[in-house]
């Protein structure tokens, strides 16, 4: 993923997070959509064939192809157009802003399958909820599953194979808006910081002003 000033961010993908993105890409496609909602990036990541995500899910003896077709069922009727320009939806960049998070938090040196499955759990809306609720799939479950994992696995990556495997959006459909993308970011994250000022939850506050300035510095080029 590239910040306005275009340079990479710190933390690298590995292909096969990158792959479930663009799978997730060609979901929106098939079904003749303009955007990547948050279903169709859940989507594409149950799409690969092997992969963390897929194993974390199997332990928590979730049937991942009734899962697969429960989301079929609430996405678009397919409405191929391979002319289908797609870009991501505010809350898929979102997402995928807090799986590099999450990466950074846990001490990952990438972004796995894993990562973006917690990251994806935690940012889950109404649709994703109602298909969870349908496999009778508790999401606090698969949260806590997903945060001991994340903690148990911080220090398993390899830097240099996840430099190799840098996440290049270009190559899977997405035309970026890097201006905007950083402008809906900070302003979403200064409502979240103000919200939990309000609440008196001071360290997501914290978080969130971190988030802020670390935001800033990349799009400006500066160091973090």
């Amino acid at each position: 993923m590239k910040s306005a000033s275009n340079k990479e961010m710190p933390v690298p993908w590995t292909n096969r997070a990158r792959k479930a993105v663009a799978l997730g890409l060609k979901v929106a496609q098939k079904c003749g959509e303009s955007e990547l909602s948050l279903l169709m990036l859940f989507s594409g990541l149950l799409n690969l064939p092997r992969s963390a995500a897929r194993d974390i899910l199997r332990h928590l003896n979730i049937n991942l192809e009734a899962l697969t077709s429960e989301i079929s069922q609430h996405l678009p009727e397919t409405n191929s157009s391979d002319s289908t320009t797609v870009k991501m939806s505010v809350l898929a960049e979102m997402t995928l802003e807090h799986a590099e998070l999450l990466a950074e938090r846990f001490g990952q040196d990438c972004v796995g399958t894993d990562t973006l499955l917690a990251a994806i759990m935690n940012r889950a809306d109404r649709e994703i909820a109602e298909v969870l609720t349908a496999c009778q799939i508790n999401i606090d479950s698969v949260q806590n599953t997903l945060l001991s994992h994340l903690k148990q696995s911080g220090q398993s990556h390899s830097r240099t194979t996840a430099a190799a495997e840098s996440i290049r959006f270009e190559d899977a459909l997405v035309q970026w808006e890097p201006e905007e993308i950083v402008a809906r970011m900070l302003r979403f994250y200064e409502m979240q910081k103000q919200a939990a000022i309000s609440r008196e939850d001071f360290a997501s506050a914290t978080l969130y002003r971190d988030r802020i300035r670390r935001l800033k510095s990349l799009s400006d080029g500066s160091s973090p």
